[in-house]
């Protein structure tokens, strides 16, 4: 049963992995000067560019996370807000 379970992630995690790289396109257009592997001033900027994350990509750091599910439930019932709890069992890859 394990082996059918890795086979069948695997073979999800390729076939998504196939699916961004055809999205992404071409790698010429996506590459500054690909033909050329010198790392100029200017390359160096779009590379720090693409690497470093957008603000809207940092935007679950602004949530109150908690670490301890009974003082998020007390202080939601204090704000009558709602708390979302996230909670798995086994390895995050699926490797159990």
């Amino acid at each position: 049963m394990r082996v059918a379970r890795f086979i069948l992630w695997s073979r999800l995690f390729v076939a998504g992995v196939v699916c961004m790289v055809a999205q992404a396109g071409p790698l010429e257009t996506r590459l500054p000067n690909s033909g050329n592997p010198e790392v100029t001033e200017g390359t160096l900027r779009h590379w720090l560019d693409t690497i470093r994350p957008s603000p809207d990509e940092l935007k679950w750091q602004a949530v109150p996370w908690r670490a301890r599910f009974w003082d998020a439930v007390i202080e939601a019932q204090e704000a009558d807000k709602p708390v979302l709890l996230w909670a798995m069992n086994g390895h995050p890859l699926g490797c159990t």
